[in-house]
């Protein structure tokens, strides 16, 4: 276990094909970091935890989402990779029971050069849950991509977040900051001292 700058952070994504960030839906301050981890590392593609059968429809899925992952900030993002030429896809698949393997399915699908790819972080954690018997999003990822991938947590050390309501993060007892292999899970953890709720998108404002 280590703790690294965030110049160094930068630097050892780079070598990577496929980074895979895992979050807490619902927060304002994630989208904000996501968007300059993406800009910094240049990568070619973004791939999202949203529904692919509202590729053209991302406006109806902020109306209609209230977990976090269709909020205001999460839309204002895509707009802004957009705006950027930055190719952004939609890998939940609605043909796959098991959602860890249809989002696979549809990121091996999609992923063409250097990739990020965003998800909750139950999906992005290597390990599963463990009342779940099937493996993570990451699992399918790690064991056919191997060591082209890099996993990263953003994990928020206090606050609140939107998802359903109004959540309170439980408080760490550790410092902010980025680390490498501080959880089994995960490559890199990425602390954040606070996060607060985010907010939701309506079309008269």
């Amino acid at each position: 276990m280590g703790k690294i700058s965030f110049e160094d952070f930068i630097n050892e994504l780079k070598g990577y094909q496929i980074i895979l960030l895992g979050e807490i839906h619902g927060t304002k301050e994630i989208p904000d970091l996501i968007k300059e981890i993406i800009m910094r590392l240049k990568k070619e593609i973004v791939l999202l935890e949203i529904p692919e059968n509202y590729t053209n429809a991302i406006e109806r899925f902020c109306k209609e989402n209230k977990d976090g992952r269709g909020s205001k900030e999460i839309l204002e993002l895509i707009q802004y990779l957009k705006e950027r030429k930055i190719v952004v896809k939609f890998i939940e698949s609605d043909q796959e029971a098991n959602k860890d393997k249809g989002m696979f399915k549809n990121t091996i699908k999609h992923l063409k050069g250097k990739s990020i790819i965003l998800c909750g972080n139950i999906h992005s954690s290597y390990v599963p849950l463990p009342l779940f018997k099937n493996p993570t999003f990451a699992g399918y990822m790690k064991e056919n991509l191997q060591d082209k991938l890099v996993n990263v947590n953003l994990l928020p050390l206090s606050g609140e977040y939107n998802n359903f309501g109004i959540k309170t993060i439980i408080k760490k007892s550790l410092k902010e900051g980025i680390y490498k292999n501080l959880e089994d899970e995960y490559d890199y953890t990425f602390l954040i001292k606070k996060v607060t709720p985010c907010s939701f998108y309506t079309p008269d404002k």
